[in-house]
């Protein structure tokens, strides 16, 4: 039993001997003694924990719209580009009368002259009444004498025919009634309208309607 007892003392021991063998006695260097000063330290030189970032969303984007294909709606357009205004002024028919009523009163024709005029006239029926040709007419109405007046000017100023004295005078009854005569104005009593409503303009020759 004590034979025992000294080999287990034995082998408790060697581990002790191999270590100071091996290690050349030395056993280490001692722990270091943490003193009050290294632990006022220590936290200094630790990284300041980290503070957590708020996330930040990035801007909302707007939505994207989409606009359906319309076909643009034209301006309005002024009216003066999209009925342009002839710069020829309307004519005026009743001063145009007024002077060829004046050329009534101011030209005497010779035969010749009178012939001419006969000769155009004959041919157109009067306005107003078309039983008679304007060259006589049913009575001297103020669309009666303005025609023989236009014709004793074109006669004796311009040197008319009777070809070009019939088509000027049927010319500028047209244009005095775009609608057209009736040929029985003076029956109707229309002689005291106007020529575009189908009237002799009057019977006095200071009053032309």
């Amino acid at each position: 039993m004590n034979t025992i007892n000294r080999f287990v003392g034995v082998l408790a021991v060697l581990p002790i001997f191999f270590l100071v063998a091996c290690n050349g006695g030395d056993p280490g260097p001692a722990p270091a003694k943490t003193t009050a000063a290294t632990a006022e330290v220590a936290p200094a030189l630790q990284a300041p924990p980290a503070v957590p970032v708020a996330e930040v969303a990035p801007p909302a984007r707007p939505p994207l719209v989409v606009s359906p294909q319309v076909d643009p709606i034209p301006a309005a357009v002024p009216a003066a580009v999209a009925a342009p205004v002839s710069s020829k002024p309307a004519r005026d028919f009743r001063a145009e009368a007024a002077k060829y009523i004046d050329d009534y009163n101011s030209y005497r024709l010779t035969p010749d002259q009178e012939g001419i005029k006969t000769a155009a006239l004959t041919k157109i029926p009067a306005p107003c009444c078309d039983d008679n040709s304007i060259a006589t007419c049913c009575c001297p109405c103020n669309m009666a004498k303005a025609v023989w007046g236009m014709s004793a000017y074109l006669i004796v100023e311009e040197g008319y025919g009777a070809r070009q004295l019939e088509k000027a005078v049927r010319d500028w009854l047209a244009a005095a009634n775009p609608n057209g005569f009736s040929g029985r104005t003076c029956y109707t009593g229309g002689c005291g309208r106007s020529f575009d409503q189908d009237g002799c303009g009057g019977m006095v020759e200071g009053y032309i309607f």
